[in-house]
């Protein structure tokens, strides 16, 4: 089911905008907008931190299904995972609660939809 739903996902949100997003060389805002609104940008947060808390396996899945259609965009929820996955393995609680739950401002490459510190840097034209 959740293969079945990434890919529909995929298809119809992020495919029409890969071209576009390797040609302009620019992050992939489409597929960040289109994975948040189906809460699949970083489904291994646990859930008392209100992510899905999916495992390994589920969060591969949601990575190879994007990558299907545009392997720029599935780095975001690798890059999540990858990002956050210190915080989950050995942050305290504190750290946890601040970064690991939602929040309505949420940025591009935020790790779990945390407002970020730090604008992410714009890359060159």
């Amino acid at each position: 089911m959740l293969r079945d739903a990434v890919r529909s996902l995929a298809e119809a949100k992020i495919a029409p905008h890969a071209a576009a997003v390797d040609e302009e060389a620019r992050f992939p805002r489409e597929a960040l907008q289109a994975l948040v609104a189906g809460d699949l940008h970083a489904v291994h947060v646990p859930e008392e931190y209100g992510g899905a808390g999916a495992d390994a396996l589920a969060t591969v899945i949601v990575i190879e299904e994007v990558a299907r259609v545009c392997a720029s965009s599935s780095l975001i929820p690798a890059v999540n995972k990858l990002g956050s996955l210190p915080v989950i393995l050995s942050g305290s609680e504190d750290l946890k609660k601040k970064y690991m739950t939602r929040s309505p401002r949420a940025t591009a490459c935020s790790p779990t939809a945390s407002p970020s510190r730090t604008p992410a840097p714009t890359p060159p034209a």
